[in-house]
């Protein structure tokens, strides 16, 4: 919490000095989401849209401080825009999706999941997500196949960053503290 507070400290300054600059309130909504001040986050980000309605990021920011602020239907509004400013934002679909999720309209937020695993098959949030959202719907099946697909993609990405003999390691070990498994059992290919 002291860096962003730190943070809200500076750009504060810096909105002084340059009070028209968008970037500078879209930061300062960052700082402020981060430290779970939500209203001021929301402010922020308002202020940088009022700056350059064409600050996707701030609109993003202010929909994932809405989200995170209890205002479902505000982060909807703000997570539609963002989708229409930029059709290939699959974060935007991602966190949509969980705003649907959280307002149990479990169909919309299958298609926003499933958006957003198409467009970055790469991210295994949006995977992990797709199949709570299925099995939710009753689609086991589905829903098995997206885990398989999310844990594929975390190992990818843990895989870009390990060493060779410890992606194994690494997979186990985000999979234990993520909570994805309670336990592994690790055997030799000679123990088998």
């Amino acid at each position: 919490g002291g860096d962003h507070a730190r943070a809200v400290e500076m750009i504060g300054a810096a909105i002084r000095e340059l009070p028209g600059h968008a970037v500078l309130h879209s930061n300062l909504g960052v700082s402020l989401a981060q430290l779970s001040r939500f209203d001021e986050a929301i402010s922020a980000f308002s202020e940088a849209l009022a700056l350059d309605s064409a600050q996707v990021a701030a609109l993003y920011g202010r929909a994932n401080a809405r989200w995170q602020g209890g205002d479902f239907h505000g982060a909807l509004a703000d997570f539609n825009d963002c989708v229409e400013l930029n059709p290939k934002y699959a974060e935007a679909f991602l966190n949509r999706g969980g705003v649907y999720q959280a307002l149990n309209q479990h169909h919309a937020a299958i298609a926003d999941f499933e958006r957003a695993a198409h467009l970055r098959p790469d991210m295994a949030m949006a995977h992990y997500n797709l199949g709570n959202a299925l099995k939710r719907a009753g689609d086991s099946h589905r829903a098995e196949q997206c885990y398989r697909k999310a844990v594929a993609a975390q190992a990818r990405s843990i895989q870009k960053q390990a060493q060779d003999g410890g992606v194994v390691t690494a997979l186990l070990v985000h999979a234990l503290k993520t909570g994805m498994i309670d336990c592994a059992v690790v055997t030799d290919k000679d123990d088998m």
